[in-house]
C-alpha cells in the first residue's frame, strides 16, 4: 500500500483517477492547489481551476470516498514559473504552452516536493490519460489508449525522477469509460463539462489577459517580399499560423508567417508559406531513451503542438541540451515557443520547444 496524492482540479478525470487507486488499497489524499488569486477566482465563479464551485466538487468528492482533501497555496510558484513565462514568451514573439509548464514545474515540481517532504507522499497521482513503463531501471512514457484525449505530448518535460513518482491511473482507460465510472459510482464530478480555456484565463480571452500586462511596442508588417505592408502594436498581438486579426489589407487571405523579436517585426505570406521542415528545439528531454552523443540522430515520427498529426522526422542533437529536427514531410506550422515531441509507436522519445524553424 503507497501513499499517493492525487491532485483533483474538481473535474471527473481526478475524481476518477482517486476513486480507482482507493479501490486498489493505496493510502489517498487528495490535493487542490489553488493558483491564482481569490479575485479571479470571483470573477470567473463557474470556471476557473480556483473557483469555489471546482474546490467544493474536489472536496465533496473526496468526502464521498472516505479520504482527506486539502487546497494548498501554489500562487506565488504559479505566478513564477507559468504565468510570468507566458507573458514573456508572447512579448519576445514566442507562443508559449502553459501546461506543459505547469506540469513540469508545479504539478510534478513544486507540489511534488512539498508532498514528499512534508507528508511522507511516494507519488502524486493525475487525471492525464497516459501511461507510465517501468522497465530496467528506465520509465518510458506512452500515449494514453483513448487517442482523442491522449495527453502524453503535455508530459514529455518530466525527468526520470518526476516520472518515477507519477501515476496516471487513467492512461488505459478511454473518456467514455471514464464517464461511466464516474456515474455508476455517484462521484460529485460525473458530469462535469470538460475545461478547454487556460486556468488562468477562464474567459478564453488570453490576448486581453496579455494587453493588460505588456506594454504597446508598434513595429512594421512586411510582406513576403520585404516590403512594408503594415503596423502592428506588439508581437503578443501574433501568432505564427494566424490569419485573423493582422491589421493589413490584402485581396488574397495572409497568415503570420514570422515574427522577429530583434526588429519587432512581423512578416505575413500565404498559406503555401507555413510549412517548415527544420528546426532546431532547446531545452531537449529524453524520455524514452538515454540522451544520443553530439552528431547523433533518432527516427521517429514528430507532434508539433498537441495533438497535431505525426509526421516522420529525425532529430540530431548539436549539444546537451539543443537538437536540429529534419521533417521531411511536414505540412504543419512550426510555431516558436510550441513544443516538438518525438514518438517511436506510442513511446515518448523526446521533446523540446521549438526556438527557430526554415525550409
Amino acid at each position: 500500500m503507497n501513499r499517493i496524492a492525487v491532485a483533483m482540479s474538481g473535474g471527473v478525470d481526478s475524481s476518477v483517477a482517486a476513486w480507482l487507486l482507493t479501490q486498489e488499497g493505496h493510502q489517498v489524499i487528495g490535493v487542490t492547489m489553488k493558483l491564482i488569486e481569490a479575485g479571479c477566482a470571483r470573477e470567473y465563479p463557474q470556471t476557473g481551476c480556483c473557483s469555489r464551485e471546482a474546490i467544493y466538487r474536489a472536496r465533496t468528492t473526496c468526502h464521498h470516498l472516505g479520504i482527506p482533501h486539502y487546497t494548498l497555496n501554489f500562487v506565488r510558484e504559479f505566478e513564477q514559473d507559468v504565468v510570468r513565462d507566458f507573458r514573456e514568451a508572447y512579448a519576445n514573439g514566442r507562443t508559449p504552452n502553459p501546461c506543459l509548464r505547469c506540469n513540469e514545474k508545479v504539478k510534478f515540481g513544486a507540489l511534488l516536493r512539498l508532498l514528499m517532504t512534508a507528508c511522507g507522499v511516494e507519488y502524486v497521482a493525475t487525471g492525464h490519460y497516459a501511461v507510465c513503463q517501468h522497465s530496467n531501471g528506465r520509465v518510458s512514457l506512452l500515449r494514453g489508449a483513448d487517442g482523442t484525449k491522449d495527453q502524453s505530448y503535455a508530459l514529455y518535460g518530466l525527468t526520470q525522477d518526476q516520472l518515477s513518482h507519477a501515476l496516471f491511473p487513467l492512461g488505459r482507460l478511454t473518456k467514455k469509460e471514464v464517464r461511466k465510472l464516474a456515474h455508476q459510482h455517484s462521484l460529485p464530478a460525473a458530469e462535469t463539462p470538460e475545461s478547454q480555456d487556460l486556468c488562468f484565463v477562464p474567459d478564453g480571452n488570453y490576448r486581453d489577459f496579455l494587453i493588460e500586462r505588456i506594454e504597446p511596442s508598434p513595429g512594421l508588417i512586411y510582406d513576403q517580399t520585404g516590403r512594408t505592408i503594415g503596423h502592428h502594436d506588439g508581437l503578443h498581438n501574433y501568432t505564427v499560423g494566424q490569419r485573423c486579426g493582422l491589421g493589413v489589407n490584402s485581396l488574397q487571405a495572409l497568415y503570420v508567417i514570422d515574427l522577429d523579436p530583434g526588429n519587432n517585426t512581423v512578416t505575413v505570406g500565404p498559406r503555401e508559406e507555413l510549412p517548415r521542415h527544420w528546426c532546431v528545439l532547446r531545452d531537449v528531454n529524453w524520455v524514452g531513451l538515454a540522451a544520443p552523443r553530439t552528431g547523433q540522430s533518432v527516427e521517429g515520427e514528430a507532434e508539433v503542438r498537441y495533438r497535431s498529426a505525426p509526421t516522420s522526422g529525425s532529430l540530431t542533437m548539436i549539444s546537451d541540451s539543443t537538437a536540429r529536427v529534419h521533417l521531411p514531410n511536414n505540412s504543419n506550422t512550426l510555431t516558436p515557443g510550441q513544443s516538438l515531441v518525438l514518438y517511436q509507436g506510442d513511446v515518448v522519445v523526446a521533446g523540446g520547444v521549438i526556438e527557430k524553424a526554415w525550409n
